[in-house]
């Protein structure tokens, strides 16, 4: 009965609530909203506004206990009043007399803090925010899901504002409540307490940093500022507008200075003022509170005023809080119980100033002030100091009592108002917080501080303007706990409360009493007493309630409450209580007026304590601090926020990246069983899914709200301690939000009950449900919102009772869901129980659904279970819908399933029972799918073959075969090329030989006319005095000189101060040497080994392309170089460079037509050929091949005489020779010198020679010698008969019996001493040279560089001997006379050239001759080819493509197997494609690899001799065609006939003759690039890569899925476009047999690319030739140097343009070139640079 009288004034409390109304409790006039502004931002329903106080006005239950007694006279609440005393008063009496007992909420220790919940119900589908996820111990982003904790919400606090008036006919009114959050992305998000409604605040284009901390401020109670600080230090300001868009943006972000950081952010509002205070640290000592004034409507005044706070050490934690404190207490008499409604009292604010050692309290005051903090002295603000340094203080706050002291053993009525002795002020009580970093524990101290219960103001109030809180006299230890009061040092109370681990965050809330209560005890100040004394006797008497009002308890009331006021003056507060029952009040200092402080740490775990004064003593100080509650947070807490009532706790933390992946995949796993619930590796999350439904990342996830709100009950305040009763037609689910009744379920008591059977709830916000009464529907349900219609089917006998099926044999006919008839099947039905049609104008369903189903057969319309269609690897069933009976699929159809019959395709045999389509077999031909023919004799039937195809010649088959039994096309093909090929060769030799027979009789013929002519024109015709050698030589100079003398251009060559370094190490190997070469002379260069003479012969030539040239080059008189003069010019080079497969005539009749000019008739030509080979001795073997090391050929010293005329063929002026005589015995080499003598004196020549230690007779025969010695540098330069006389005179004495070039050469060795100079070094032959020189030039005066024979002869004979050039030569009298002007060597340079078209013609001829003369390379080619064609015969010999199987068996794999079973059987084309195009790939490349790489040293030569590059490199490439159309040719000619595939043989032939012309490319580029060992190899490694690449493993559809640079590395392989190019084309002809989509997209082919693959191939093909024809028009070392030179210039750049700088500047700019000399640059440089 006890617990039922509870309940009744538990209702009665809210009662007073709901009755007074909301609006009493606010002093502010409410402001008046439109209905539409009020909908935006709180919702509306139709039936019910959950803001309207209309509507809380629930029935109350009378008390059935005895009337309670006003003033009862029993024994104190208060047992005992000593200072010891443990405030509990929890205890329960047993006594059954007992009157009502309300047990509070915090009994035994626990409050109602309960499990904790999401922010809101809200799923923010729309929620962007992404977390972010840092590692702990570095601060850095990570991604590690085991270490990094993620957050989205940084920042939380709440607000609430009202009361609005709804509009202005009524006197409805609301409160706008909020809870906001600060994200990690800058955005702050206002979520509607009691709706649940997302207001994203705009960002008006912040940049993206993340909230740190976020406050409200409200002003003028309907009016309130957001703030926010982020990363940046930026500070922003928002403000409500409810009349418009809600929250809108005051200004721009403030920002502090770069160097300052922004450490905390509150509001405070004191005597109507707000201010957003923000604690901004400057350094490590100085730190600085801010005040911005706000006011409304966005008028902020930023820094109002500033307080600095400079500190004597650093500290790692410094925090500033407010609180406030009443003072000037001054009249007792008041009844209230709480401290701030003592009449005359004052406010003011003190902050908490808190570092790691010290707490101080500041005294506000609204200007700029500045504080010296110190840690451990003592100082007029510290409250707090630290007594141990192992310890530093985590947090620290204060509170103040709310409520008074009550003496309770009193005996007045009113013990409020008897004359006690008060504190002039609010107590403050302190808690701190110390961490031991040794323990790591920590302890909170709880104490009072006397000084502030004893502070009291002077009568000005001065002590308000101070900022030192207290009136301190004496200088007390505080760090002891001693205060001063008055002139005394008094210890303070102080508790301790130990913990595990350290504190991050306390904060304290007063729990007040709750809101009707306070409602109820305030009616006084708006009623009389004796209205108040028959509202409160009403209630008593169970005037609300359904029995109705007891008349006499209501009398009896009344007379007793108005005897109380006649006694006393005032009702008090406690009076007001007590007249509720004797132990209320015990109970409400349990359940209220009491501070919960809530304490957050470091372990995760929230800790709730309370605090309360002992109220049964007014003179004592104890404090009692009871344990409440604690819950574990999942993740670390970042931000902790409690609202002012402190019912309810918002606490922000951090999640594991793990735990974020989970959640995000479980969500993913469950949206995918939404759409595909039977997924084979997910459906074990399906049961899951259904029962949790999954919910997205988002605000929910990193946070907890918590209430200490009774489940039940709805508690929508966060000032007020709001408590009430959840009226009908609602419920709760959070404590915050009334959520109304839906459909299908009834609401009462505050809870929710789905609808029972037999009832509908078809309306929303019901409180009872409607009973069933048609019986055509069925309610046989739970939570049913109407009533339903039988099940197909089934018929309703009555609403309450299930329904029941129509029996076996019979069907429903339905003609609407209500309208039902029975009726009976027919055979072939399946009728088992409760079958339904439906009729046409009603639904869908007819009586074809009774039949059997599929796959089965019904032999009645009432058996139980259908007979399954059995089927087997033999046979398959036929049974549609309907069956009756069994049958077998019928023939020319296949029945993937016993309900399905498909047609087979025209290329398939299906017979009778078929279950999957197959191919008509090999050897057999299927004019209809349904029959099968044996191939007859002389036609073969591949597989799918519709009609027999008949053999082509040369070719057997036998009946019954799916190939051909043989077919010797192909070997006859092979045989038939190389008889051809042996038989051209041989006609070509033999037409060859015969011409040259022709040409050598008509030549002799002309010969010996000529010799007669000349017998006949001497001198003494009646003599024959002249003989056949002189008549030959006479000829040969006649032949000749027609060439070499149309012009009479001969080259006098000096030369100055020569000398070359090398690029590589700059060593100087030649220097300094000066002389001068003239024409008609045979000039030799000697000197031991190292002593530069090939060296000086080459930078004489300009073809010293390794070194660097210094000194000058004079031509016939003109400074000039002979790179200049390439076509006057020849060089034989020490190596016999040219063709083996040529003959000497050949090679040397080449030479002469791509260098001799069009002036120059074919006779001329012939003559100077035939001359060559006269006087070279050349003429009796010119048709001898020249051979080499594989096939022989002409002797060694043949060959150096072909090495001369070569370079003679092209008549130059100027012929220099490198060690012409080298490898050949004495007799040869005296041969050719002669030769070279004869040459140079009859045809006016400048020949210079390399020689090395010649015999006498050789030596004897050169007009000059140049003598080198060690360093390049010059020993002797003159004539040869006269170098012996030159040693002998510098003091060596040659022997007799010894060669004279013997001796010379063992005199600059330092072999043979010197007479009287037994310091001779070899060195000092350059320095007696020079002296001779010197000597030379005092006779005469010559231009410096020119020597002289004359003044030679004047020193060596004493006589005038002097060289002329005249007609009389050593063995015949010529009448030519030499031009030796530099203009007509310019003119004639000039007027030698030869088009392109001749060159081009003649590189034609010539390749011709070599491949008709190479034969064996031809065949060894070809053999290649034919057993690469031969290998890949056999290998896929009777390998045929099986397709993929029918689609309905594809149909029954599931999953992933379903895309393996689309793949085909058999895919050997995919084989076949690869190897074929790698075999003829590597046949082409190595095959081409001797085109170019055999010719490089032979094309280099000719480069140098102004042949045509590109002449040369077309020539090559169309010589070539005929074997890159045969090659291909060959090989699918044998493997055609051994493989039999199905594809066109031109398009095989066709797409391998692509990959031979692309192949051949590559040889090319890699032949040029690369010497012969390596381009080998490189070959067959390009080939092999772009064969790897082409596409069949890894596909191309894996390789765009790889990593880069695969996805695009495959275009550039050739021989991926000919292997899908091969593939489409086998393919294609299986194209009516199988379906080929998977198999082309397994390897990512289409046949639309068979054209592209066409075109791509070619191009490939002509990009290598292109960039083989750039090779070789860099591959010449001429080209190479230049380029080093330009390079070695352009990474030296800056050196040049100071030198030119420098040079402009000295002479200016038209005086640049003059001045080369003069500087460092020389002139090529400085061209260069031009």
């Amino acid at each position: 009965m006890k617990y039922l009288l509870s309940l009744t004034f538990l209702f009665v409390f809210f009662y007073f609530q709901f009755l007074s109304g909301t609006a009493s409790s606010f002093n502010n006039k409410p402001r008046k909203l439109s209905k539409e502004q009020i909908t935006n931002w709180i919702g509306n329903n139709k039936e019910f506004n959950i803001y309207s106080n209309k509507q809380f006005n629930p029935t109350l239950i009378p008390s059935q206990n005895d009337p309670i007694p006003l003033n009862p006279d029993e024994e104190n609440i208060c047992v005992n009043g000593t200072t010891n005393f443990v405030q509990d008063i929890c205890q329960q009496e047993t006594s059954e007399n007992r009157t009502i007992q309300i047990f509070p909420t915090y009994c035994k220790y626990k409050n109602s803090y309960f499990v904790p919940n999401t922010f809101s119900d809200h799923d923010f589908e729309l929620f962007t925010e992404v977390p972010e996820c840092i590692d702990p111990k570095t601060g850095k982003i990570s991604n590690d899901p085991l270490t990094s904790e993620c957050s989205i919400v940084r920042a939380i606090t709440t607000v609430e504002l009202g009361p609005f008036m709804l509009n202005d006919n009524t006197n409805e009114t609301t409160n706008l409540r909020f809870s906001l959050f600060g994200m990690n992305s800058g955005n702050v998000y206002a979520i509607n307490f009691n709706t649940n409604q997302l207001i994203p605040l705009r960002k008006y284009g912040f940049k993206e940093s993340s909230v740190v901390f976020l406050t409200t401020a409200v002003v003028n109670s309907n009016m309130a500022y957001v703030i926010s600080t982020d990363k940046e230090n930026d500070v922003h300001f928002y403000l409500t507008d409810f009349g418009g868009e809600g929250f809108v943006f005051c200004n721009d972000s403030k920002k502090i200075e770069e160097n300052e950081v922004i450490q905390s952010l509150q509001t405070i509002t004191i005597n109507n003022e707000v201010y957003a205070v923000v604690l901004v640290h400057l350094s490590d000592l100085e730190k600085e509170i801010r005040f911005s004034k706000l006011e409304n409507n966005c008028n902020i005044h930023l820094n109002t005023f500033r307080y600095k706070i400079k500190l004597d050490r650093k500290s790692d934690i410094f925090s500033v809080k407010a609180f406030t404190q009443r003072v000037n207490i001054t009249n007792p008499n008041y009844g209230s119980l709480y401290i701030n409604d003592a009449p005359g009292s004052l406010t003011r604010l003190l902050f908490v100033l808190q570092s790691d050692y010290s707490v101080n309290f500041i005294n506000f005051v609204p200007k700029e002030m500045e504080f010296n903090l110190s840690s451990f002295a003592l100082n007029d603000y510290t409250m707090f100091i630290s007594n141990s340094t192992n310890e530093v203080i985590t947090e620290s706050t204060a509170i103040g009592e709310e409520v008074r002291r009550i003496d309770l053993s009193n005996k007045d009525i009113c013990s409020f108002t008897s004359n006690i002795t008060i504190a002039p002020a609010q107590e403050i009580i302190l808690l701190v917080a110390l961490h031991n970093k040794l323990t790591k524990k920590s302890r909170i101290v709880v104490k009072n501080l006397p000084e502030f219960y004893s502070f009291t103001l002077s009568p000005s109030n001065e002590e308000l303007l101070s900022p030192i809180p207290t009136k301190r006299k004496l200088q007390c230890d505080v760090q002891n706990g001693y205060y001063n009061v008055d002139e005394t040092c008094i210890k303070a109370i102080e508790h301790e409360i130990t913990v595990d681990s350290a504190v991050t965050t306390m904060m304290a809330r007063f729990i007040d009493m709750p809101f009707a209560v306070k409602e109820y005890l305030n009616l006084k100040q708006n009623t009389s007493n004796q209205e108040l004394i028959n509202t409160l006797c009403f209630i008593r008497a169970g005037g609300n309630s359904r029995e109705g009002l007891n008349q006499e308890e209501f009398i009896r009331c009344v007379n007793e409450l108005s005897h109380l006021q006649n006694e006393a003056e005032n009702l008090c507060q406690v009076d007001l209580m007590n007249s509720l029952g004797r132990d209320y009040f015990k109970g409400m200092t349990n359940d209220a007026l009491l501070h919960n402080v809530f304490i957050s740490l470091e372990s995760n775990e929230v800790l709730i304590y309370g605090i309360q004064p002992t109220l049964c003593n007014p003179n004592s100080k104890e404090i009692i601090i009871r344990p409440f509650n604690s819950f574990q947070l999942i993740g670390k807490p970042i931000d902790m926020t409690i609202s002012d009532n402190g019912q309810h706790l918002f606490a922000t933390i951090t999640r594991k990246k793990w735990e974020i992946d989970s959640i995000n995949r479980y969500k993913e796993i469950c949206d995918i069983l939404e759409k595909d619930p039977y997924n084979t590796f997910l459906k074990d999350f399906l049961i899951s899914c259904n029962n949790n439904p999954p919910r997205s990342v988002n605000i929910n996830t990193f946070g907890y709200y918590v209430s200490n709100c009774i489940p039940g009950t709805y508690c929508p305040s966060l000032t007020d301690n709001v408590v009430e009763a959840v009226p009908d037609k609602f419920y709760t689910i959070r404590p915050n939000v009334l959520s109304p009744c839906p459909k299908g379920s009834y609401c009462i008591l505050g809870t929710r009950q789905s609808c029972p059977i037999g009832f509908v709830c078809d309306e929303e916000m019901m409180s009872s449900p409607k009973p069933c009464k048609d019986n055509r529907y069925n309610c046989y349900e739970y939570g049913l919102s109407a009533p339903k219609a039988p099940s197909k089917g089934t018929i309703s006998l009555t609403p309450y009772f299930p329904v029941l099926p129509v029996s076996q044999g019979y069907y429903i006919e339905r003609q609407s869901d209500i309208d039902l008839n029975i009726k009976k099947c027919q055979l072939g039905d399946y009728c088992v129980l409760g079958r339904a049609v439906d009729t046409p104008n009603f639904g869908n369903e007819t009586v074809d659904d009774l039949k059997c189903p599929a796959n089965t057969y019904c032999s009645s319309e009432s058996d139980i279970v259908p007979v399954i269609c059995s089927s087997n690897f033999t046979h398959a069933s036929y049974c549609p819908k309907g069956s009756s009976i069994l049958n077998l699929c019928p023939a020319g159809y296949y029945c993937p399933a016993p309900d399905t019959k498909k047609p087979c395709r025209r290329s398939q045999y299906c017979p009778d029972g078929t279950l999957s389509p197959n191919t008509c077999p090999a050897g057999y031909y299927c004019a209809t799918p349904a029959t099968k023919v044996i191939c007859p004799a002389g036609s073969y039937c591949p597989e799918g073959s519709v009609r027999p195809h008949p053999c082509g010649w040369l070719a057997i088959c036998e009946e019954g075969k799916g190939t051909i039994t043989f077919n010797i096309l192909g070997f006859v093909f092979v045989f038939v090329c190389l008889i051809a090929v042996v038989l051209v060769y041989r006609l070509i030799e033999y037409t060859r030989k015969k011409w040259n027979m022709k040409v050598d009789v008509r030549q002799k013929e002309e010969k010996e006319k000529a010799l007669l002519e000349i017998r006949q024109n001497s001198l003494s015709p009646n003599e024959n005095h002249i003989s056949e050698k002189e008549m030959e030589n006479i000829y040969i100079d006649m032949t000749m000189g027609k060439s070499f003398n149309s012009s009479n251009v001969s080259v006098n060559i000096g030369f100055k101060d020569l000398s070359l370094e090398l690029h590589q190490g700059h060593k100087r190997i030649l220097e300094g040497v000066t002389g001068e070469i003239r024409h008609s002379e045979l000039t030799a260069v000697m000197g031991p080994s190292g002593s530069g003479k090939t060296t000086f012969l080459t930078t004489l030539a300009g073809k010293a392309y390794y070194g660097k040239r210094g000194g000058q080059v004079y031509l016939n008189g003109k400074e000039d170089d002979l790179t200049n003069f390439k076509k006057l010019t020849a060089f034989v080079p020490q190596n016999d460079i040219m063709l083996p497969m040529m003959t000497i005539k050949e090679t040397i009749h080449f030479a002469a037509k791509t260098r001799l000019d069009k002036r120059k008739e074919i006779q001329e030509v012939r003559d100077l050929i035939n001359g060559i080979l006269s006087i070279l001795g050349l003429d009796e073997i010119k048709h001898s091949i020249i051979g080499d090391e594989k096939k022989r050929g002409i002797s060694g010293g043949q060959k150096k005489r072909v090495n001369i005329g070569i370079e003679l063929a092209s008549a130059p002026s100027v012929l220099f020779l490198d060690e012409p005589t080298s490898g050949l015995d004495s007799s040869a080499s005296k041969e050719v010198i002669q030769a070279l003598r004869t040459i140079a004196v009859q045809q006016h020549i400048t020949i210079v020679t390399v020689i090395h230690q010649p015999r006498y007779e050789i030596f004897t025969m050169f007009h000059k010698v140049l003598l080198l010695g060690k360093g390049g540098r010059v020993v002797y330069l003159g004539q040869a008969k006269k170098a012996v006389d030159y040693f002998e005179m510098i003091g060596f004495k040659c022997p007799q019996h010894v060669n004279p070039a013997d001796f010379i050469m063992d005199c600059i060795a330092g072999d043979i001493p010197r007479e009287n100079d037994i310091h001779f070094k070899p060195e000092d032959l350059f320095t007696l040279w020079e002296q001779y020189q010197e000597k030379l030039h005092q006779l005469e005066e010559i231009p410096k560089g020119i020597d002289k024979n004359e003044q030679e002869t004047v020193l060596l004979e004493e006589d005038n001997h002097h060289i002329v050039i005249s007609n009389i030569n050593e063995n015949n009298n010529s009448s030519q006379v030499a031009d030796c002007t530099y203009e007509s060597l310019i003119k004639e340079n000039k007027c030698r050239k030869v088009s392109f078209w001749t060159q081009l013609k003649l590189c034609l001829r010539r390749n011709l001759i070599q491949l008709s003369r190479d034969t064996y390379g031809f065949i060894l080619d070809v053999i290649l080819v034919y057993i690469a064609g031969l290998t890949l015969g056999v290998i896929f010999n009777g390998s045929r493509f099986i397709g993929p199987p029918a689609q309905e068996i594809i149909d029954q794999c599931v999953g992933v197997l379903k895309s393996k079973c689309e793949l085909p059987i058999d895919d050997p084309i995919i084989n076949m494609a690869t190897l074929l195009v790698l075999g003829m790939g590597l046949c082409g490349s190595m095959s081409s690899l001797s085109v170019f790489g055999d010719e490089r040293v032979n094309f280099v030569r000719e480069y140098e001799s102004n042949l045509s590059t590109l002449a040369y490199f077309l020539a090559k490439n169309i010589t070539q065609l005929p074997i890159i159309f045969i090659s291909p040719a060959i090989l699918i000619s044998i493997f055609y006939i051994l493989s039999n595939p199905l594809g066109q043989v031109y398009n095989y032939y066709l797409v391998l003759l692509l990959v031979n012309f692309t192949s051949y490319g590559i040889g090319y580029l890699l032949s040029i690039i690369f010497p012969p060992s390596i381009s080998k190899l490189a070959a067959v490694v390009i080939v092999v890569v772009n064969n790897l690449l082409a596409g069949s493993r890894p596909t191309i559809p894996q390789m765009n899925e790889m990593f880069f640079p695969m996805p695009y590395i495959y275009w550039l392989s050739y021989l991926r476009y000919a292997q899908e190019a091969l593939y489409l084309a086998e393919l294609s002809a299986y194209k009516q047999i199988y379906s080929l989509d998977s198999s082309l997209n397994l390897y990512g082919y289409s046949f639309s690319d068979w054209v592209w693959c066409l075109l791509a191939i070619p191009l490939f093909g002509l990009l290598f030739r292109l960039l083989a024809y750039i090779s070789l028009l860099f591959s010449p070392p001429e080209i190479l140097s230049k380029i080093h030179t330009f390079l070695a210039f352009v990474l030296d750049y800056k050196e040049h343009y100071n030198k030119i700088k420098k040079l402009i500047h000295r002479k200016g700019k038209d005086s640049v070139i003059l001045r080369v000399e003069e500087e460092s640059m020389d002139e090529h440089e400085f061209h260069i640079y031009k």
